[in-house]
């Protein structure tokens, strides 16, 4: 996740790695070792992404929980995501409109005609 979302910018500075034990459990050790090479903020970044690239090719398919899938299905469902109509909000229809703007897992009061304002 370093990598992906420029972590790496504040990470890997000009004169040195910003934590030592974060470089070593990343496995770029040698950077912060006293006896090893020279520092090269690029060289370190190169070795970085190569690291990151390794990583995302190595890493096994996440498996998503049912409920969690069911939900996202059910939410795509109810907003049309992937339909034509959900591009725009004047789009959704007369009889969608009130839905978006109800917090999600509330039902809207509703007050009956005996019911004090």
């Amino acid at each position: 996740m370093l990598v992906p979302l420029g972590g790496h910018r504040e990470f890997v500075a000009a004169h040195g790695l910003m934590n030592d034990a974060l470089a070593e459990a990343l496995g770029l050790g040698e950077w912060v070792d006293p006896t090893g090479p020279e520092y090269d903020p690029r060289a370190v970044r190169l070795a970085l992404r190569s690291l990151h690239a390794a990583a995302e090719r190595s890493r096994k398919r996440a498996t998503v929980p049912e409920r969690l899938r069911a939900n996202t299905a059910r939410l795509r469902h109810d907003l049309r995501i992937g339909h034509a109509r959900a591009d725009h909000p004047a789009e959704l229809g007369a009889a969608d409109a009130g839905r978006h703007d109800e917090p999600v897992g509330r039902q809207p009061v509703r007050r009956g005609a005996d019911s004090p304002d």
